[in-house]
């Protein structure tokens, strides 16, 4: 029994080997996935590439395959583009416990669909930023465990391994037709089942009916158990031959000597044979013991090593097992520098001697390697008392792989919620000066002009390095770290004195502290080298290949932290800056001009607002094209720029509308100087390939305090004015006056003819579709309020609106409209027909209002409207002014059962602190930023930046103003929810947003 304990152990430790190496290349294909470009889902060429580098690690794995959440194999190491649906994929399914920490999974034994060999899938879950998005599958070659069964049972066993459920996964000899047979209520399974980890016990075979001693071990951290069994009768073959031995001796003694002469004989002749295949056995198991991969040694009673294998010479690093033999236990671990909770060695040996087999990890650092062992220790009787049998196991690869999945978590979690940058790349240095023993790490960051190293990032590099190293120009030996720049590959020193690169940095090194480094560079997604990482190594020659591979990982976590605060800078420049001109935009401007404003009201003082419009600007796009157009406003707003005092602001406001900001003047005559300058300087002639062409500009001109209070009135009445200008023939300016404003006593008539509007109930609904942009089905609208005016018709909000909310009729006009839309949704529901939430609008003056949740409550109660059909959208101005008032009203609507979107966005604020604080759902990407998508660079890259933003902050982005296809394939490459516009659908009446959803229809669930 003991020999066939062995044997199942042997089993049990070279199936779990396998699966903790497959599982092990499963989590590296994961974490090479997810460190990626995060595209690289959909980038066929670079996940084959990917599968096929990971897959080269383990030979015994025929395919590793990504498949999807439907069930679809995306990718295949056996060849580019895989996209068919593997039957067995759909069955391989399992619920991780803890996301965050996934394990592997087995499924049924299947043939290959390629080459017909048996196969065993074994899986992993895939997740990416938090998200499940599919599996890795590794297809294990079946002949990997039939060759090893052979070698130790010679088929004069039967080897198998099974799931705890009854699942007979491998079975040698081999039989096809059992392999689908479940053994679930077979009383061996049910012995083991209910036995200890590992036992042994005697009962028939439920497939052959036979009797055979069966001994089991279940696989640690599997629902898998290995069982090797015996036939009964080979086992006690040697007991019934020496009964009937001893039967033909007695017979012979009493009868014939001869016939005793002859039974001697065939007894020593069969005894020969039971010898040699005990020698045969014993010479097998002995063979397992030292062709083992997992070290193996056996421990005296008094802490000596007393034999050992070749695997555990090669994992103390000696030349032979002699160094090892007679050596005290320890011995090898007494360079163990590390600051961990160790184990009680002594405590477990006790357990162990006293009949409770241990297993615990040890950490140790080697020849400048941390080396993690996992260690299983046993009681063993030998001739002369006992000793202790103990299994080194190395997993220094699993548990620096944990290690790193956990950082890079940890640093990802930084970037998104706006750590500081130096902050991050501090963590990332003092988690790279952990994992590589006694060495000095760094990131050194490049300037703007990638000429020298402007900042250096570490903890233990010393003073004199740090300076000798900032400002050193990138040149040929300069160091590993310019080596690094310039190549824009990693460059690793082996020796500091020989190498050249070395030859005016190895003054600032402690060469007999440090003989050898390495640089790698950190670049960012556009190949741009954004800084070096860099590590001083206390071994000689090149370092292991997995500091290898940590340093590449560390410098793309740098890259990441670095190009995402980048990002959010650039975001944040061009929300307040014209990316052609690098002048103010329209948002900044109108910052300057109300700061203007109420400094000139606190000293008494005044402002000036100039408008200008080029005049037949676009006949110059139209003949020598865009390109030439954007090179002449970069001119122009250079030659206004310099004809302006320092203190005067010019912005660019639209295509070809620009603004100036005079502040603190005494004499308007200062301002018909400054106009007349700017008109000279737009006539004087342009040259575009070779011929000169001039233009010329209308200005309009609104001063405050006398044509207006704030920013915007500024702005519209010197709109106004401009346009007059033009009106009177262009090429000239003109200032604001009452006379101008004609249209006042009309606003006055309609004014009054508004609050004649609410009574009557005169506004109606339209309703704009949005759509779900991955299945193109209507997922809401947008209410958007129509006025049918008795004599002009049917009115668009741009008529009214603004002189609604002049007059403090909008929150009145909201409520009509919130009441129209209970009573249309009422009536959708009445219908059956699904139409998600209905967005309303609401104004600002409705948002201030203390008594908005009340009336809210109160229309939607009244028409007996579920919450779950409203959404309210508000803008970004809205809730800046006073940020905590804003909280707590839109923490009331959703405490209602209403969802929240922010209108608008990119056009405000647009900061992602404010995102994280206020209680949103959703977020709607302005019109203006899709109008020149993907053929504009800046505005796709906002576009972009925008819903990768949201999507961290797990809100929904929806997308107005898409008016081509164009653009709608360019939002669902972005990542874009969800999107309306006139592509799709005007906005349009209740009757015909009825009739829409019925060819659309799709019950509700």
């Amino acid at each position: 029994m003991s020999s066939s304990m062995v044997a199942v152990r042997s089993v049990e430790e070279h199936a779990e080997r396998i699966l903790v190496d497959v599982d092990r290349m499963l989590n590296s294909a994961a974490v090479s996935i997810q460190i990626a470009d995060q595209h690289i889902l959909e980038d066929d060429v670079a996940l084959y590439e990917l599968l096929v580098r990971e897959k080269q690690v383990l030979p015994p794995v025929q395919v590793l395959r990504f498949v999807d959440l439907t069930g679809v194999s995306r990718a295949s190491s056996s060849r580019v583009g895989a996209t068919e649906i593997e039957l067995s994929d759909l069955q391989l399914r399992q619920v991780d416990a803890n996301p965050a920490k996934p394990g592997y999974f087995v499924g049924q034994l299947i043939k290959s669909p390629g080459n017909q060999e048996l196969i065993l899938p074994i899986a992993r879950n895939l997740y990416i930023r938090g998200q499940h998005v599919g599996m890795i599958v590794a297809e294990l070659k079946v002949n990997y465990f039939f060759d090893f069964y052979k070698r130790i049972t010679n088929y004069k066993a039967i080897v198998s391994l099974r799931k705890l459920d009854g699942s007979l996964m491998i079975r040698s000899p081999f039989e096809p037709t059992w392999i689908d047979r479940s053994l679930r209520d077979a009383k061996s399974m049910i012995n083991i089942r209910n036995g200890a980890d590992e036992g042994a016990f005697a009962e028939h075979s439920i497939l052959t009916g036979e009797y055979l001693l069966f001994t089991y071990k279940k696989i640690p951290d599997s629902p898998m158990v290995a069982v090797y069994s015996r036939r009964m009768d080979d086992v006690l073959m040697p007991w019934k031959s020496r009964t009937l031995n001893r039967i033909l001796l007695s017979v012979g003694i009493s009868g014939f000597i001869l016939l005793a002469l002859v039974a001697f004989i065939i007894y020593y002749n069969y005894k020969q044979k039971l010898d040699d295949a005990l020698t045969e056995s014993e010479h097998r198991y002995r063979q397992l013991y030292d062709d083992g991969n997992d070290p193996i040694v056996l421990i005296s009673q008094d802490m000596l090593y007393i034999d050992c294998n070749a695997a555990a010479v090669r994992f103390f690093g000696v030349a032979d097992k002699q160094r090892i033999i007679g050596k005290k236990v320890g011995l090898f671990s007494r360079q163990s520098a590390l600051q961990l909770q160790q184990p009680d060695i002594m405590a477990l040996i006790e357990k162990a001697i006293a009949g409770e087999p241990q297993q615990f990890e040890w950490v140790t650092i080697r020849r400048h390697k941390i080396i993690y062992t996992d260690v299983t220790i046993n009681r063993t009787e030998l001739d002369k008392g006992y000793a202790i049998f103990a299994i080194l196991r190395d997993i220094s690869a699993r548990k620096r792989a944990e290690l790193l999945q956990t950082t890079q978590n940890r640093i990802l979690h930084l970037v998104m919620t706006d750590a500081d940058l130096e902050d991050i790349l501090k963590e990332i240095v003092q988690f790279a000066d952990s994992q590589i023993p006694q060495s000095v790490c760094s990131i050194l960051m490049l300037n703007d002009e990638a000429s020298y190293f402007a900042a250096i990032f570490t903890s233990r590099l010393s003073e004199r390095m740090r300076v000798g190293y900032l400002g050193m120009p990138i040149a040929h030996g300069n160091g590993a770290s310019s080596e690094a720049v310039i190549t824009r590959m990693p460059y690793v020193v082996g020796d500091i004195l020989a190498d050249p690169v070395m030859e005016n940095a190895r003054q600032f090194i402690n060469l007999e502290e440090f003989p050898s480094c390495g640089s790698w560079p950190i670049v960012g997604k556009e190949g741009q080298v954004l800084g070096v990482f860099s590590a001083l190594l206390k071994e000689h020659g090149l370092p292991a290949s997995e500091y290898l591979h940590l340093a590449g990982v560390v410098a793309d976590l740098a890259s990441v932290a670095i190009e995402s605060r980048k990002a959010e800078d650039r975001i944040r420049h061009l929300a307040h800056y014209d990316e052609l001109t690098g002048l103010p935009n329209r948002f900044l401007c109108t910052q300057h001009i109300s700061n203007a404003i109420a400094h000139a009201e606190h000293r008494g003082g005044q402002v000036a607002v100039f408008l200008m419009d080029l005049d037949r600007f676009k006949n110059i796009n139209d003949t020598f094209g865009h390109e030439t157009g954007e090179a002449l406003l970069r001119e122009i707003a250079i030659r206004f720029r310099n004809c302006l005092r320092e203190l005067d602001i010019l912005a660019r406001v639209g295509g070809d509308e620009f603004i100036v900001l005079v502040d603190d003047y005494e004499d308007p005559l200062q301002l018909g100087e400054i106009a007349q300058k700017l008109l000279t300087e737009a006539r004087k002639p342009f040259d575009i390939s070779g011929h000169e062409c001039q233009l010329s500009t209308s200005i309009g001109i609104a001063t405050y305090p006398t044509d207006g209070p704030n920013a915007q009135t500024l702005i519209k009445n010197a709109d106004i004015a401009m346009y007059r200008a033009k009106h009177k023939g262009k090429d000239d300016y003109r200032f604001y006056s009452d006379e101008v404003n004609t249209h006042t006593i009309e606003r006055i008539a309609l004014e009054t003819e508004l609050r004649r509007a609410i009574e009557r109930k005169e506004f109606v609904v339209h309703y704009q579709p949005k759509v779900d942009l991955k299945s193109s089905r209507i997922v809401g609208a947008e209410a958007l309020v129509r006025w049918q005016h008795p004599v002009r018709g049917l009115l668009p909000p741009g008529e009214f609106i603004g002189l609604a909310e002049e007059a403090g009729l909008i929150d009145q006009i909201g409520l009509q409209v919130l009441d129209r839309a209970c009573v249309d949704i009422d009536s959708l529901n009445r219908l059956g027909l699904a139409f998600g939430r209905i967005a309303i609008n609401l104004a600002g003056s409705q948002f201030n209002d203390d008594n908005l949740l009340a009336d809210i409550q109160r229309v939607v109660q009244s028409r007996g409207v579920s919450s779950a059909s409203l959404e309210f959208e508000i803008t970004e101005s809205m809730v800046m002014h006073n940020r905590e008032q804003a909280i707590a009203i839109m923490d009331g609507i959703r405490a209602l059962g209403f969802t929240i979107s922010i209108d608008d966005f990119g056009t405000g604020y647009s900061s992602l602190a404010y995102l994280k604080r206020f209680p949103v759902d959703n977020v709607k990407i302005d019109r203006s930023f899709i109008t020149d998508i993907p053929h504009d660079a800046n505005g796709s890259a906002i576009v972009q930046a925008i819903i990768a933003m949201a999507h961290a902050l797990n809100l929904k982005v929806v997308t107005e103003g898409v008016e081509t296809e164009v653009q709608l394939k360019a939002l669902q490459v972005f990542g874009s929810d969800e999107y309306q516009g006139y592509f799709f659908s005007r906005p349009i009446p209740h009757a015909a947003f009825v009739q829409m959803l019925q060819q659309h229809a799709q019950p509700k669930l």
